[in-house]
């Protein structure tokens, strides 16, 4: 095994689509990793939102092993390195994923959090209707979905508004025997759960992540979606018909993207500034693929990144952006099962011309933490460069942000 130096050095391999190559990279210590709140067990994911209307990135996340849903208010550059405020907004068994969302638009952001175990069930944790109330958790009200209640393991949600009528509807992914992945539709009258009517889309054998945006741009939101077990495992672009076919429960046209039959993780679908669609997606246990294409209906041809042997985990999450702002797209990686010596969280710096087969790996995270998860990149210490937030839930980090020292 290639040794992980003191100072965070990484000498690695990597084969990149024709071959491999060895990397040193530059002598370079571990980020440094600030943490948000490491006061419980099993931080499972991260979603931004404003949650108090301020202008600033809050943050909310399950916490699976201790069943708490909480939602962290972001403090203001002043005190960003320090733990951050924090709301426990519900408590649930086997919270998998919380995300935020006005569900009823009465101005307040309400979570909802799904779960998995013997819990299976979705949750929506309500809002104080009064400003003044949102910090204070006694204020808030959990309730489940009835549609959904003890129906399947449920992984993952993204709120959106599918069926153009001007309310929030969901579309969420399940994972076992009974997974599935469908959308949740409003009512007139929000907070009447026994209203919300479920709309399965497909089955599925383990939906990691949902991405809704209008992809066929016929003014609708669709949804890329990445599946990571059973005989339909790959990504898949769902296409919204649903203003086609009113009186129909089949309004979404799935089509598949690529990855077929492979363990697909994470994934970050987007279009880039040249202005054609990438999707790259982690694929355990030790690829990167790279898929691109000339617009989102077109066929996406695959690129494979696969890291050979080396002191780093199998990989979960990845995550473009321009991390030392030389004007090229690089790729976060964060990883599963980086016990030891090994690195849970590095970056690829991205390639261009004759560069391309030698893509350099950098560690960010050094050797503490097992099991990290989904990040988010973004300039939380306001200094123009793109930090990580992240959670680590093997290692008791919890929610915990990595300090970009680009600038």
């Amino acid at each position: 095994m290639t040794p992980l130096h003191r100072d965070g050095t990484l000498n690695l391999w990597v084969s990149w689509l024709a071959g491999m190559v060895a990397c040193t990279i530059a002598s370079e210590a571990a980020w440094p990793r600030h943490t948000v709140d490491a006061s419980l067990q099993g931080a499972d994911g991260v979603r931004l939102g404003d949650a108090n209307r301020d202008g600033l990135p809050d943050i909310t996340t399950a916490w699976e092993e201790s069943g708490i849903i909480r939602v962290y208010l972001n403090p203001g550059l002043s005190q960003i390195t320090q733990p951050w405020p924090m709301i426990t907004v519900g408590k649930v068994s086997s919270p998998e994923d919380a995300v935020f969302v006005d569900l009823d638009h009465d101005g307040m952001i309400d979570v909802i959090s799904s779960c998995e175990g013997n819990n299976r069930s979705v949750y929506v944790h309500w809002a104080p209707a009064y400003k003044e109330q949102y910090e204070n958790g006694s204020h808030w009200r959990t309730e489940p979905f009835p549609a959904l209640h003890s129906k399947s393991m449920w992984m993952f949600c993204t709120p959106g508004d599918f069926n153009q009528d001007g309310r929030t509807d969901l579309m969420i992914g399940s994972k076992g025997d009974q997974g599935t992945i469908g959308w949740l539709e409003a009512p007139d009258q929000p907070r009447n759960l026994e209203s919300w009517i479920w709309h399965p889309i497909q089955s599925a054998g383990w939906i990691m992540s949902i991405q809704v945006a209008d992809y066929d741009k016929d003014g609708d939101l669709d949804a890329i979606i990445s599946d990571r077990k059973g005989p339909q495992s790959g990504i898949y672009l769902l296409e919204n018909r649903i203003s086609q076919r009113p009186s129909r429960n089949d309004g979404w046209e799935s089509s598949l993207i690529g990855a077929s039959g492979e363990e697909v993780m994470f994934i970050d679908a987007r279009m880039l500034e040249d202005k054609e669609p990438i999707i790259i997606a982690a694929q355990r246990p030790n690829r990167v693929m790279r898929l691109s294409s000339t617009n989102w209906l077109s066929k996406f041809e695959s690129h494979p990144l696969t890291l050979l042997s080396g002191p780093w985990g199998s990989v979960k999450a990845v995550a473009m952006g321009d991390i030392n702002l030389d004007g090229r797209v690089d790729t976060v990686i964060t990883c599963e099962n980086a016990d030891g010596n090994r690195s849970g969280v590095l970056w690829i710096a991205g390639q261009t011309g004759e560069n391309k087969l030698y893509p350099l790996l950098r560690d960010i995270s050094g050797e503490a933490g097992v099991k990290f998860d989904r990040m988010e990149l973004l300039d939380l210490d306001g200094d123009s460069d793109l930090d990580i937030l992240t959670c680590e839930e093997r290692d008791l980090l919890g929610v915990i942000w990595y300090e970009n020292p680009t600038l």
